[in-house]
């Protein structure tokens, strides 16, 4: 794991790198504030999560951690959150390798044999199945180098698109069934095969969003119920 300088935040200082005279008490003091929480947080967070818990302006948060990110305290992440540098060493963001997951849909069973969808993308493979006798649609996203959230959820959609388009039905819920987390950092895979909890598409990616990895034996993720 590669050393990560952590520099502290000194409130007591009266003036900048630049010369220039510090904030004022108040300010330093949100300011510290702000830090504090972040260096204390076990997941990276976003500027109105921070607000929201310390009961603070959500603008008034977001200029600070601006200032602490280019003041080199903390680390702004992909997707707007922020980490304290003492955690950005540990916390990587995970690179999904096989997902796989299962739709509800007994209307097959009253419906002609559809054809499988078999595509591929370059090395990206796609599957989808049609188990008319079990009412069941099974499908699947594998690449060995791993992908990103963004290029999970156009997969995804490429799913819903197919499935929609051949039976004729609007796709609700999907249950992931096994998802393997690529550790882009260790070079390890870190495997679920005991399945998640129902999604739609919105709560999906959500969760996604929330999903790091915290160590190098632990992946963390925070999940809220989302509406589309």
């Amino acid at each position: 794991m590669p050393k990560v300088f952590v520099q502290k935040y000194n409130p007591s200082c009266n003036f900048n790198g630049l010369g220039q005279q510090a904030d004022s008490s108040s300010k330093k003091n949100k300011k510290q504030k702000i830090l504090d929480f972040l260096e204390k947080s076990k997941i990276p967070l976003f500027p109105k999560e921070i607000a929201d818990k310390l009961g603070l302006n959500h603008s008034t948060v977001k200029s600070y951690l601006r200032i602490l990110a280019k003041e080199g305290f903390i680390k702004r992440l992909e997707g707007g959150r922020y980490c304290s540098n003492i955690t950005y060493g540990v916390i990587r963001r995970l690179l999904i390798h096989n997902l796989r997951l299962k739709i509800e849909a007994p209307f097959l069973r009253d419906m002609p044999k559809i054809p499988d969808d078999d595509e591929y993308y370059g090395d990206v493979h796609l599957w989808v199945k049609y188990g008319k006798q079990r009412g069941l649609v099974t499908g699947g996203i594998a690449y060995d180098k791993g992908l990103d959230q963004a290029h999970v959820l156009l997969l995804m959609r490429r799913i819903y698109e197919l499935v929609e388009r051949k039976t004729g039905h609007k796709v609700e819920r999907f249950r992931i069934t096994t998802i393997e987390w690529n550790r882009d950092f260790f070079g390890k895979r870190l495997d679920n095969r005991e399945g998640i909890s129902c999604f739609t598409i919105g709560e999906f990616e959500h969760y996604l969003s929330r999903l790091y990895q915290k160590s190098e034996h632990t992946v963390r993720v925070e999940v809220k119920t989302i509406r589309e």
